[in-house]
């Protein structure tokens, strides 16, 4: 679940850094902290919705699993 976000991160480290080369008079760092923060928690809400649907499929199985080897 972290790997997208952690991609997508890294895209915008990279953005930034072209930004600091081509406008030397921006202040890059503080425009980097609440870019990336804002960017991250819009990406981990996007993956919630898919994050809950793999973890209620995953919780479906192991409760049909075990209620076959529970059962007599």
């Amino acid at each position: 679940m972290a790997l997208p976000v952690v991609g997508c991160l890294a895209l915008v480290d990279i953005a930034l850094a072209l930004l600091g080369r081509v406008a030397s008079q921006l202040q890059v760092l503080t425009l980097s902290f609440p870019i990336k923060m804002l960017l991250s928690l819009m990406l981990f809400a996007l993956l919630m919705r898919t994050f809950t649907e793999a973890l209620r499929s995953e919780a479906e199985y192991l409760t049909a699993t075990a209620m076959k080897v529970l059962k007599p």
